[in-house]
Parts: structure tokens; sequence; C-alpha cells
């Protein structure tokens, strides 16, 4: 997702199972960008938090430690569609 999207991942941060992507164009933080994204991934049935950090521009990312790969590989498949759609928008 941030390499197909580097105008608009901003940065990535994360520790173990917890990761916040924090999104934004021309370097200044957008955070309907990232409400899109989350409000697109719900719709899609992955179930987000809402945007946290400064300006509300970071999508969390927290899935149960005990989730199944193969439920990991399908959630990242809806955040990256959401990323594509969102950044079409």
């Amino acid at each position: 997702i941030a390499r197909k999207h580097f105008g608009h991942v901003l940065a990535v941060n994360g520790k173990g199972m917890v990761a916040a992507v924090q999104v934004g164009s021309g370097g200044e933080l957008e955070g309907d960008l990232a409400w899109n994204i989350v409000e697109i991934c719900v719709k899609s049935g992955l179930l987000m938090f809402s945007p946290v950090g400064p300006e509300g521009a970071s999508v969390k990312i927290s899935p149960p430690v005990i989730t199944p790969e193969d439920a990991l590989k399908e959630g990242l498949e809806v955040l990256a569609a959401a990323f594509d759609a969102a950044v079409k928008s």
C-alpha cells in the first residue's frame, strides 16, 4: 500500500500488531482521506477504529493477536482496495 500510494502515505509506524498509516498529500496531513479510507473499509465489512493522531490523519490497524493468517490477508486486501478507491475520489 505504501509503495503504491507513496504520494499519499506520509508515514507508517507500528509495533507488534498495532500500526498506523499517516495519510495526506504534498506533505500535508489529510484527515478527510483517512476518514474515507476507514468508511470504505467498514462498508466492505472490515471493522476499523476511527482515524487517530494529528488532524485525524492516521488509519489505525490493530487486529486481534489471534487473527488467522488468511483473515489478515483478507483484511489487507480490503484495506488496499479502500486506499485505491479513496485516493481516486
